[in-house]
């Protein structure tokens, strides 16, 4: 039982915090940019007749994966309801936001993964 002196904490919000929506809002930005991005770079691939090579690949995976990093931050924001002072969580909401957080984290690191080596790629086709 806790003392008199410590006082419980407040209970977690039905509403995602305002953090995490910009940070979803912003993701998903970045997302529609990327798309319109690797889609102009295919289409002039195409127009050009060079080909689609690795380099462009790479560039489509790395969307892939930064599709996935929207889908984890909005899974995120709305089912652990991230953005909230840690004392306000239950353990299992915040196991729940734990493995949400990893598996977000791999897939960002993959997909500048892929994004990095799809330039290293595009070098190596220019020179």
């Amino acid at each position: 039982m806790p003392s008199q002196d410590q006082a419980s904490p407040a209970p977690l919000p039905d509403h995602i915090a305002h953090s995490q929506l910009v940070l979803t809002i912003a993701t998903g930005a970045m997302s529609f940019l990327a798309t319109l991005l690797v889609l102009l770079r295919l289409v002039s691939r195409t127009v050009n007749k060079m080909g689609v090579k690795s380099d462009d690949w790479f560039g489509v995976g790395a969307l892939v994966c930064s599709y996935s990093v929207l889908i984890t931050t909005v899974v995120d924001a709305v089912v652990s309801r991230a953005g909230y002072h840690i004392a306000q969580y239950d353990d299992a909401t915040l196991g729940t936001y734990l493995q949400i957080v990893l598996t977000n984290s791999v897939l960002y690191t993959t997909s500048i993964s892929l994004a990095k080596g799809s330039i290293l790629l595009f070098y190596r086709r220019i020179f």
